[in-house]
C-alpha cells in the first residue's frame, strides 16, 4: 500500500496546526494566571490604601456597611486560601511519600510540583501525572505506570474526600455547588476560572446577602 504526498501532507499539516494551537492555549492561560498572581500580589501589598480610597466615594451613611461588607470578604478569602494551603500541603506529602517508596529520582522535586499545581483544581493534578510519568518513564517504564497509578489514587482520594468536605467547610457551600461553579467558570474563563471559581462564587455570595439585607432594613 502506498501513501503519496498528497495523503500524508493534510495529516501533517493537521496534526501541526493542533499541536500549534495547544501550545498557544497552554502558554496563554500560563501567561495569564502569572499576571493575575503578580496582580493580586501588588493588590494585596497596597489593599489598605486601595480599600481607603474606595471607601472615600461613598457617603458617610453607607461608608460602615461597606466596610463590613469588605471586611467580611477578607474573612472569607482568608479562609479559602488556608484550605487551599492545606490541600497542597497533603497532596505534596502524599506525593512525596508516594514517589519515595516507589523509589524514582528527583522524588522531592515533583512533590512540591505536584503540591503547587494543586492551586488549580482538576486540571493541577493532571499536569502533575504527565510531568511525573514523562520523567520516570525514562527511568523505568514499570516505575512509570506506578507513578501513573499512585497519581491517580491520590487524585480520586483528593477529589472524593478532601476537597468536597474542605471546600465546604471554608466556603460554606454544598460540593455540588462548588462543583457547577468550577465548570462554569471554566467554560467561560478557562485555567484562570478553574482557580478563581470558589473565591468568586464566595465573593458573591457575601455581596450579595449584604445588599439583600441593607435593601430590606
Amino acid at each position: 500500500f502506498g501513501f503519496s504526498a498528497q495523503d500524508i501532507l493534510p495529516q501533517i499539516t493537521q496534526v501541526t496546526s493542533n499541536i500549534i494551537s495547544i501550545s498557544y492555549s497552554i502558554f496563554s492561560n500560563v501567561a495569564v494566571l502569572i499576571t493575575v498572581f503578580f496582580l493580586s500580589l501588588y493588590m494585596s501589598l497596597d489593599w489598605e490604601n486601595i480599600k481607603a480610597r474606595f471607601l472615600s466615594l461613598f457617603k458617610s451613611e453607607l461608608r460602615d456597611e461597606i466596610e463590613e461588607t469588605i471586611f467580611e470578604i477578607e474573612v472569607s478569602i482568608s479562609q479559602w486560601i488556608k484550605g487551599q494551603a492545606f490541600l497542597m500541603l497533603v497532596v505534596g506529602v502524599a506525593s512525596f511519600a508516594g514517589f519515595s517508596a516507589i523509589g524514582i529520582e528527583y522524588a522531592l522535586a515533583l512533590a512540591v510540583i505536584a503540591g503547587l499545581l494543586e492551586f488549580i483544581p482538576m486540571i493541577g493534578p493532571v499536569i502533575t501525572t504527565i510531568i511525573a510519568s514523562a520523567i520516570t518513564f525514562t527511568q523505568s517504564p514499570v516505575k512509570g505506570l506506578m507513578v501513573v497509578v499512585l497519581c491517580i489514587l491520590i487524585q480520586q482520594l483528593e477529589n472524593n474526600l478532601l476537597v468536597p468536605r474542605i471546600m465546604q467547610k471554608v466556603s460554606g457551600f454544598s460540593p455540588l455547588i462548588i462543583l457547577i461553579a468550577v465548570i462554569t467558570f471554566t467554560n467561560f474563563f478557562g485555567i484562570v476560572g478553574t482557580v478563581v471559581a470558589v473565591p468568586c462564587v464566595m465573593v458573591g455570595y457575601v455581596i450579595v446577602k449584604r445588599v439583600l439585607n441593607y435593601a430590606g432594613s
